[in-house]
């Protein structure tokens, strides 16, 4: 089990216990239209084009177990675009939080989704960071000067 899949399996799994109450509204980050195509009815098994710096959830395909998780619960997927992931990456390492820039990218889907009124402002919500910041290579336009 992999990616989506596996967090949606492990709250539902928690609902079906009865451990929680409701059961849990998934909704995917993704850097361009490749899981809202589908849901929306293009054929999953295709190639989704894209370019993005978000690559951990890059890629031009869609899993079924993805489309099956997001359609039980009946949610959505948001399109982020890199440079509100940047943003957010800033803003989420000022708290504290390291993360990689596909991870921070779960922040601007929020506010998506929030902005569009698909979430409530005053909902609960669960981000799911799955790496940290230091598993990418960063470029700096003004690097620290080498000491002789």
């Amino acid at each position: 089990m992999g990616g989506l899949f596996k967090h949606f399996f492990g709250i539902a799994g928690k609902h079906m216990a009865g451990l929680v109450e409701e059961r849990p509204r998934i909704h995917a980050v993704e850097p361009f239209g490749r899981i809202s195509k589908a849901l929306a009815g293009e054929d999953y098994r295709g190639s989704f084009a894209g370019d993005s710096a978000l690559t951990s959830i890059g890629g031009s395909a869609v899993t079924y177990q993805a489309l099956d998780a997001i359609g039980s619960c009946k949610e959505s997927a948001a399109v982020t675009e890199d440079g509100g992931a940047r943003d957010d990456l800033k803003r989420l390492a000022r708290c504290g939080f390291y993360l990689d820039l596909s991870s921070a990218a779960t922040l601007t889907g929020l506010r998506n989704l929030v902005s569009s009124g698909v979430i409530a402002s005053d909902a609960a919500v669960v981000l799911v960071g799955t790496s940290g910041g230091f598993c990418e290579y960063q470029s700096f336009s003004d690097p620290i000067a080498l000491i002789d």
